[in-house]
C-alpha cells in the first residue's frame, strides 16, 4: 500500500513539473476578410496577373478597414489567392512559415531573387521568426536589383496597412526566399485544326486537336 501511494505521489510530481516547464505555443488562426476587400480590379484568368491586380487594389487599406484581428500578412496573401481562384496553389494559412511549406507542398518551388516574377511570394525573417516565418508579401516586379512587392500588416506611420514596397527595403525584417506557386491558368487553351484537302473522289479530312482548358 505504501509503495502504491509513493508511486502515485511520484507520478503526480512528474505531471506538475511538466506543466511548469512546458512552453506555451502560440497558434495562428487563419482569418478571411474577402468581403471587405476593394473589388476595383478585373480578373483576366491569368493567375499571376490576377493576384497582383487584387493586391494592388488594396494598397493603403488599413487593418481596421479590412477587419483582420491578428498578424495578418499571411491572411492577406491567402485572401488574394481566394479571390483569384488560386487556393489550391496557395492553401490558406495564417502563419508565414506554415504558408511557405503549404505552397511548396502544393507544387511551388524556390527561385532566386533575380528570377522573381509577378505573382511570386517573398518571405522574410527576423531574429524572433527565422527561416521565412516573419513576413510574406506578393511580388509584382524586379528591376535593378530591387524586388518590388505588396504586403499586408505593414506598419507605416503607426498604422498597420497594405503597403507597396517599391524600394524593396525593410528595417524590421530581412529577405529570406522567393517561392513561385504552382498556379493554375484559367485562360482558355488554343486549339488547332488541320485540313487535308480531298480530290474529286476523296473527302476532305479534318483533324481537330484540343489543348488543355479548351471546351470542345
Amino acid at each position: 500500500m505504501k509503495k502504491r501511494i509513493a508511486s502515485l505521489f511520484t507520478s503526480l510530481l512528474m505531471i506538475v513539473s511538466l506543466m511548469v516547464v512546458m512552453p506555451t505555443m502560440s497558434v495562428s488562426a487563419t482569418q478571411s476578410k474577402i468581403n471587405n476587400f476593394n473589388k476595383s480590379y478585373t480578373l483576366t484568368g491569368n493567375a499571376q496577373n490576377d493576384m497582383v491586380a487584387i493586391a494592388k487594389a488594396q494598397i493603403g487599406m488599413t487593418q481596421s478597414q479590412l477587419g483582420y484581428t491578428e498578424q495578418w500578412c499571411a491572411d492577406f496573401v491567402s485572401d488574394c489567392a481566394r479571390l483569384a481562384n488560386q487556393s489550391i496553389a496557395i492553401p490558406a494559412n495564417g502563419s508565414c512559415y506554415s504558408l511557405m511549406n503549404a505552397v511548396k507542398n502544393a507544387g511551388g518551388h524556390t527561385v532566386s531573387k533575380s528570377e522573381a516574377l509577378p505573382g511570386d511570394l517573398v518571405f522574410f525573417s527576423s531574429s524572433s521568426n527565422p527561416n521565412g516565418g516573419a513576413h510574406v508579401e506578393l511580388v509584382y516586379g524586379y528591376s535593378n536589383g530591387v524586388l518590388k512587392s505588396i504586403g499586408g500588416n505593414c506598419h507605416i506611420d503607426g498604422v498597420s496597412k497594405v503597403y507597396d514596397r517599391s524600394n524593396g527595403k525593410s528595417s524590421s525584417v530581412s529577405y529570406y526566399c522567393v517561392i513561385r506557386p504552382n498556379y493554375t491558368s484559367l485562360l482558355p487553351g488554343k486549339s488547332t485544326i488541320n485540313v487535308k484537302p480531298g480530290t474529286s473522289y476523296k473527302c476532305t479530312t479534318f483533324n481537330w486537336t484540343a489543348s488543355s482548358n479548351t471546351k470542345v
